[in-house]
């Protein structure tokens, strides 16, 4: 049971929605877009005065239409200036709304939102540069197709000095896989990136506290009956998440967390008389793999116990053995000039898997013990989070 556990998220559905889909058609890219809607860009900040320049510059270089975007940057309970710097990109068409309070990134785009003019909304993170035809690539979707409530768009991280940077990067190759596929099979995708995300304001849903919006946009849309997909090519630059092994235990930590939070709240997905199939996904690839953690402890305790049983279960505990002491001796290995590079990012894909479960683990049990992460303070190096121009 706990190796089924194990498999069916990292493996079996992966491989099986891929394979799948190669019996779909490939999906065409839209037509041109004839007529372009009122899109409206928002994007919250919180002490991020040393990066604001440069992103409202680049939502400024986007190639969109100007009499038909709105670009609304929200502060939220700022205390270093940040307003400051918006307000002097004013009279280029950019809109600063200040709220005096750090009350989180849920209510600040749950007041703001609906008063926005755009029958497209779009969120881009602060922390995030957009490829200039970013927002064309996701709104020429919506002509196309009136039942589409949302598009997703893709991320790119950024080479830098960090160490897990290639682990990372791998790990965004296999969940873009992922979304690549359901939406060639015509569903609905089963996870969302937050750096980058549309939906339609008609179909806009308050986010309720202590959730992750990214996920909670997708399946509100899905749950009002309408599609919700992943466009791979309206890119976003990112820098590596992950600022060290700590900052992604605690950034792993609060995104569980949140992520089950917004799932409980749209339990109904679970529905089987309505929303079976997307439930079932949905049930593998989010819930399944919060679970991770517990099925990892589970079959490695019972290869343990049968390990003097079968020789099979022997080779299971000593290879898992070997696995969580090479993700344990990464810190080590990772000085050591004479090793091959290839050894060292094997083993920090290795120590990622293993850190990132460690930070699921601690989400999981504070999801079960009521915790709500509401707002938190967000990492940003001055030096690597946005890229040159």
């Amino acid at each position: 049971m706990s190796l089924a556990g194990i498999l069916l998220p990292l493996v079996i559905y992966p491989v099986a929605i891929i394979l799948i889909s190669r019996f779909y058609k490939p999906v065409c890219s839209p037509a041109l877009v004839e007529h372009f809607p009122v899109v409206s860009v928002v994007s919250v900040f919180h002490n991020s005065q040393h990066i604001l320049s440069k992103k409202i510059e680049n939502l400024l270089e986007l190639s969109y239409p100007t009499s038909q975007l709105e670009i609304v940057m929200i502060s939220d309970g700022s205390k270093d200036g940040g307003e400051r710097i918006v307000q002097k990109y004013k009279d280029q068409g950019i809109d600063c709304i200040v709220f005096t309070e750090h009350l989180g990134k849920a209510e600040p785009l749950n007041r703001v939102i609906p008063q926005l003019r755009g029958e497209i909304i779009i969120y881009s993170d602060v922390a995030s540069l957009l490829a200039p035809d970013a927002i064309y690539k996701l709104v020429r979707h919506y002509s196309q197709n009136p039942m589409l409530g949302g598009v997703g768009g893709n991320i790119i991280i950024l080479k830098d000095q960090i160490q897990l940077q290639s682990a990372q990067a791998n790990y965004f190759q296999f969940d873009k896989a992922i979304k690549i596929s359901e939406t060639r099979c015509g569903c609905s995708i089963t996870s969302n990136y937050g750096t980058l995300y549309s939906f339609r304001r008609i179909l806009f849903t308050p986010y309720p506290a202590a959730v992750t919006d990214d996920l909670f946009a997708c399946m509100s849309t899905v749950a009002q009956g309408y599609r919700f997909i992943f466009d791979p090519e309206a890119v976003s630059y990112i820098p590596a998440r992950s600022r060290g092994g700590g900052h992604e235990i605690r950034r792993r930590r609060r995104i569980v967390c949140r992520s089950l939070t917004g799932i409980w709240h749209m339990k109904k997905l679970f529905n089987p008389f309505y929303h079976f199939w997307y439930g079932l996904r949905l049930g593998i690839n989010k819930v399944l793999r919060r679970l991770l953690p517990l099925q990892l402890i589970l079959f490695f305790v019972s290869n343990l116990m049968l390990a003097t049983e079968h020789v099979i279960m022997m080779v299971f505990a000593v290879g898992q053995g070997i696995f969580f002491s090479l993700a344990l001796c990464y810190p080590f290995l990772n000085k050591m000039d004479f090793l091959p590079k290839k050894a060292i990012k094997t083993v920090s894909l290795i120590f990622y898997f293993t850190i990132g479960n460690f930070g699921t683990l601690l989400g999981l049990f504070d999801f079960l013990c009521g915790k709500k992460v509401v707002k938190w303070n967000p990492v940003l190096d001055r030096q690597t989070i946005l890229p040159k121009s």
